[in-house]
């Protein structure tokens, strides 16, 4: 900061400067300056503007946590915004509306404020509440008909739905949606285009007797039978489990492409993917996070192509050379 005390002044310098200028005394720590500008934002009292900011500070009790602080607004009561939440909290809030309440889960009472539309006391109960939802003529969002019966195609039990959802319900939990949708007789591997795979060479293949939904993924198949009958892997499957992950939005299944026995007991599944799209992403890190133990080896473009120009002329029915 530059000083504008005199004494630090040159003398040639400072016969200049004083020659039809008065000097003034600082207001806050007493020592004699000429105002460089008389009118100006010092106006003439103050020597710098740290004398000023340290003139006009004030201190000030917080009421809530008894600690000492600077006031810079006189309107300022508290030290800070934490402070001032825990003073007008509750009741302690001078606009505090009691509203008594009872919890539609546990039946306790408890307050609320009148302006939210609360209906329990604590997000536990209305967790628990909203995992015992009742179904049918017993749901509280029923609105009345017939009681529609539908029989599950999985577990061929009878189910109760709300008339307004017999539309595309099929199933009677998500139990029965997993085992069904996971086999290879299921109508979702048979709408390609609905599944984003219009573009694939899908279909079903002669020499191996699967249903498979691509080029790749037949060729890496007949690969696998040729491991099987050098005898080093024991069996393989085609996309035989579904894992499912504990989330409600996203993906929340995941369907590897081939489940692979080695001799010494061991379990692989192996993901056949020339473009890892985010969906598959987001799968492979769900496996990663909720199935750790799961071993994914990713057969991807460098590796099929590799095993393409090593194994194409050696396998037969290879497709794509």
């Amino acid at each position: 900061m530059r000083s504008n005390h005199v004494d630090s002044l040159p003398p040639l310098w400072h016969n200049d400067v004083m020659k039809g200028k008065n000097e003034s005394v600082c207001a806050h720590c007493d020592t004699v300056f000429i105002p460089q500008r008389v009118g100006g934002r010092h106006k003439g009292k103050f020597c710098s503007r740290q004398c000023r900011a340290d003139h006009l500070k004030r201190f000030s009790v917080c009421p809530t946590c008894t600690v000492e602080f600077s006031v810079t607004k006189d309107r300022k009561i508290y030290c800070s915004r934490n402070c001032f939440c825990k003073a007008n909290r509750g009741p302690e809030n001078v606009g505090w509306k009691r509203t008594d309440r009872t919890c539609q889960h546990c039946r306790k009472a408890y307050v609320t404020s009148p302006s939210r539309n609360l209906k329990y006391c604590s997000k536990s109960c209305f967790g628990s509440d909203l995992q015992r939802v009742k179904r049918g003529k017993d749901s509280p969002i029923w609105k009345g008909g017939a009681c529609v019966t539908l029989i599950c195609k999985a577990c061929k039990k009878d189910f109760q739905c709300l008339p307004s959802r017999t539309d595309g319900r099929i199933y009677c939990s998500r139990e029965c949606f997993i085992v069904a949708e996971s086999s290879r007789e299921a109508d979702r591997w048979r709408l390609g285009s609905r599944w984003a795979m219009s573009s694939s060479k899908g279909g079903k293949r002669e020499d191996l007797g699967i249903f498979v939904r691509s080029s790749w993924e037949a060729n890496y198949a007949r690969y696998l039978n040729w491991l099987k009958s050098r005898k080093e892997i024991l069996e393989w499957k085609y996309e035989p489990v579904t894992f499912e992950f504990p989330v409600k939005k996203g993906t929340r299944f995941y369907t590897p492409d081939f489940e692979v026995h080695n001799p010494d007991g061991r379990v692989e599944y192996h993901e056949v993917k020339g473009w890892n799209h985010p969906k598959g992403k987001t799968a492979l890190a769900r496996m990663a996070k909720y199935h750790p133990s799961i071993p994914i080896i990713m057969i991807d473009k460098p590796v099929y192509m590799q095993l393409r120009k090593e194994m194409g002329r050696i396998i037969p029915n290879w497709e794509g050379l």
